[in-house]
């Protein structure tokens, strides 16, 4: 796993009513005991459904910031005190295109902000001290209504 650590949000075409499971993948992973992923998506077009965990991590919780309709954030981490190097998929997201969207793209992007812990990010067991946060590169997504 070398180079810097990928996360990617897969892209894929739908129709307005139907659902959409979007895979997050992790390439390259480092090893990792904890990780923060907030995405961003357009509410108006998009609703939420769900988040299921992947195979890198043990377990996945999943909230919406209050008054934040357009943001998820997910929370992973191993169960045991050890750090997992597994590439693959991390969580799968759950959309449901509203009737109402109109054809075009509607990106589902990585909230990278300035503060490092407010955003997108993973912790080593080594590093949870000091809280010293690896940024991965981020591909974003993109849903396109046809």
């Amino acid at each position: 796993n070398v180079g810097k650590t990928v996360l990617k949000i897969e892209s894929q075409k739908v129709i307005p009513g139907n659902e959409i499971s979007l895979p997050i993948t992790i390439e390259k992973n480092h090893g990792f005991f904890s990780g923060q992923i907030i995405i961003e998506y357009d509410s108006g077009a998009l609703e939420f459904i769900s988040c299921e965990n992947g195979e890198v991590f043990d377990e996945c919780f999943t909230y919406k910031p209050t008054g934040e309709d357009s943001i998820v954030i997910i929370v992973e981490q191993t169960t045991k005190l050890e750090n997992t190097d597994i590439n693959g998929v991390v969580a799968m997201l759950k959309f449901k295109v509203r009737a109402s969207a109109k054809k075009g793209t509607y990106p589902i992007s990585f909230y990278l902000p300035k503060k490092v812990d407010d955003g997108t990010g993973f912790l080593k067991i080594q590093d949870l001290d000091a809280e010293k946060w690896t940024i991965p590169k981020c591909v974003d997504g993109k849903i396109v209504v046809e």
